[in-house]
């Protein structure tokens, strides 16, 4: 058994959703378009921009990277290849 201290749910979805408010963006749902699959989404909008995700949690990763590098963030410092997630040879390892 893993033993995590932090994860992607409930308990943390509103931590995300206020931090996401405070930064003065709105933060609507939507379960179904002609364009999404059945999933719920949270998009957040400011200045003229939304932004689309499947949580609260994951939007917020999503804006902290517009937040920290601005809209053109691919424009900007090439993020180096060892920052990329390296496979391990167990799935997890245990502390």
């Amino acid at each position: 058994m893993i033993n995590v201290n932090i994860t992607d749910a409930g308990n943390t979805q509103n931590y995300a959703l206020k931090k996401i408010y405070e930064w003065g963006y709105t933060v609507s749902a939507v379960t179904e378009t002609e364009y999404l699959d059945d999933h719920m989404y949270y998009y957040a909008k400011k200045n003229g921009k939304t932004y689309l995700e499947t949580s609260p949690v994951r939007l917020l990763g999503l804006l902290t990277i517009i937040e920290k590098y601005g809209q053109n963030w691919k424009q900007r410092e090439a993020v180096p290849h060892r920052y990329l997630l390296q496979l391990s040879e167990t799935e997890y390892e245990e502390d």
